[in-house]
């Protein structure tokens, strides 16, 4: 089995990329960030930018609903006040089960965008990516944990999965403004194209140990896309829990299609005639919905291998039913590995012909709203957000809620991002602050999860998330309304870009007194000699 962990960690590795999404929610309030349109196709950025290649874009996501320090280390239990692991025969089974939920998620992912850029074409904005991505689903029943703590006995659970898909992707969007640019629509197409894939799915294990033999009923399979990668067998045809992988070829194993839909609405700008007393209060909310990741992938079958148990019936394993993981001096890693691996190994699992195609490979989708605010006389927006993601075995969502800020007036470049977060779903009771810095479209960095508290491996402690991003790009010019052949735009002001910009007012100024007229006399007509002076008539001789 591990080099099962290995061909998982070779995916991750091809790929680098992330499901989760490849954008911080706290960037949903920045407007000058180009990121936010992977939350919502419609939402553009201030200016148009090219990417610098390869760090244009990198962001670093973990979640889960189980797996932090917290809940597997137990500070001061041991001798003289030390920190001990759940296996330690002074941590009882209630108290280390108590904080496991009945599934257990881990999502560890990776973006990075190799190739990216945007522009508007007057009020128009087209944007393009390539990335290479990992779509990664983890599922830990509760009634593995108990098995391990609590060898002996009978154990049964369902629904233990890891599924890993390597995908290169290359996306085109597209956005532009209509209905007297209060309403912004905007898509994205990507092309898809598989590198590889594995899978491991337990639908139903039974344990139950006796002093002498234990016996096991599972239904179980692991398979693998991966061109000149291998099972290995024994030599009564089961497999060995290894792989090679001498043959190995770098090329695609299947091809798909995804899309992101999304429009933002200003509703002041539409209802002008209606709110026309409340039509600046009205202009400044900003509403918005989109859902991303809608798509699949079409796997080539010629390159799946599986394995998986032949029957549901029950297999006798003689031995004194006790495993060798109870050791608190073992790595929780290595606890895990061990405990796959004897089960695997007792599951006799034989190669499958014809077999169906692998489970939750697909583009997990994504449904997101908010609600954004701008204040007219001051440089700063308030909203909300909320998206939900759709796994194979759980529903989860968060909700965020922040704004943003130009600190700095005679600096308009400079945009400060804040958030607060809660998890629903599978990761419930989650709660951190985040914190977005934009300096201009030159460089940015973000977070959800501020301030985390990790140990000297850089683990999250007792937060059950922990991201950060950032890139470099170059800046373009924004769409029409903002060139500068148009009325200055005030930079100071938050704005949405495409559907309506906010002008300062023109200066009022009192217009010249004008000065009378003056009246000229014709030169009076000189006869004779110019030079001699004229006789006055009254002059006294």
């Amino acid at each position: 089995m591990k080099r099962i962990y290995f061909l998982l960690g070779f995916l991750f590795a091809i790929a680098f990329g992330s499901v989760m999404g490849q954008t911080t929610n706290t960037e949903y309030f920045v407007s000058s960030s180009y990121t936010r349109t992977n939350l919502n196709p419609a939402l553009r950025p201030a200016r148009g930018y090219v990417g610098i290649p390869g760090v244009s874009n990198i962001l670093v996501d973990y979640k889960t609903n189980a797996f932090n320090l917290e809940n597997f280390v137990f500070p001061g239990k041991g001798e003289n006040g030390k920190a001990v692991t759940f296996l330690h025969p002074d941590i009882s089974a209630g108290e280390f089960l108590k904080n496991i939920s009945a599934n257990n998620y881990l999502a560890l992912d990776f973006n990075l965008t190799v190739l990216g850029f945007g522009f508007y074409v007057g009020d128009a904005f087209v944007s393009f990516d390539l990335s290479p991505r990992i779509i990664s689903n983890f599922n830990v029943p509760k009634g593995l944990f108990s098995f391990i703590k609590e060898v002996g006995g009978d154990h049964e659970f369902t629904d233990m999965s890891m599924t890993m898909a390597a995908i290169a992707q290359a996306g085109v969007g597209f956005s532009y403004p209509v209905l007297n640019k209060s309403l912004v629509l905007g898509g994205k197409v990507k092309v898809l194209a598989g590198l590889g894939a594995a899978g491991f799915n337990i639908d139903r294990l039974q344990l139950n140990f006796g002093e002498n033999r234990w016996t096991m009923r599972s239904q179980a399979t692991i398979q693998m896309y991966a061109p000149g990668v291998e099972f290995k067998y024994k030599e009564d045809g089961t497999f060995d829990n290894n792989i090679k992988m001498d043959n190995f070829k770098p090329e695609l194993s299947g091809f798909g299609l995804g899309f992101d839909l999304g429009a933002t609405f200003q509703p002041g700008k539409y209802f002008v005639d209606v709110f026309t007393d409340n039509y600046e209060f009205l202009n400044n909310f900003t509403v918005s919905a989109a859902v991303t990741d809608i798509g699949y992938i079409n796997w080539n079958k010629k390159n799946l291998q599986a394995v998986g148990t032949v029957d549901s019936d029950e297999i006798t394993i003689l031995g004194d039913g006790q495993f060798d993981f109870q050791d608190e001096d073992n790595k929780i890693e290595d606890v895990f590995t061990d405990v796959t691996d004897k089960i695997i190994d007792a599951m006799q699992l034989k190669e499958v012909e014809n077999p169906a195609q692998m489970r939750g490979i697909g583009l997990t989708a994504k449904m997101n709203w908010g609600l954004d605010y701008a204040f007219s006389n001051f440089p700063a927006n308030l909203g909300f957000f909320t998206s939900t993601r759709f796994t194979p075995v759980e529903t989860i969502t968060d909700f965020t809620f922040g704004g943003a800020i130009r600190p700095i007036r005679n600096l308009t470049w400079v945009e400060l991002g804040l958030s607060y977060s809660l998890l629903t779903g599978g990761m419930a009771n989650f709660e951190q602050f985040g914190v977005s810095l934009h300096l201009g479209n030159f460089f940015f960095i973000s977070s959800d999860y501020l301030m985390p508290k990790v140990n000297k491996d850089f683990l999250p402690v007792s937060i059950k998330g922990l991201n950060v991003q950032l890139g470099l790009s170059i800046p373009l010019r924004g769409p029409r309304s903002g060139r500068q052949s148009e009325p200055k735009e005030d930079l100071s002001m938050p704005h949405r870009p495409g559907i309506e910009r906010r002008l300062p007012p023109e200066p009022t100024t009192q217009p010249a007194t004008q000065a009378p007229p003056q009246v000229v006399q014709p030169p009076t007509q000189v006869t004779g000699n110019p030079n001699r002076e004229q006789s006055d008539p009254n002059r006294q001789p």
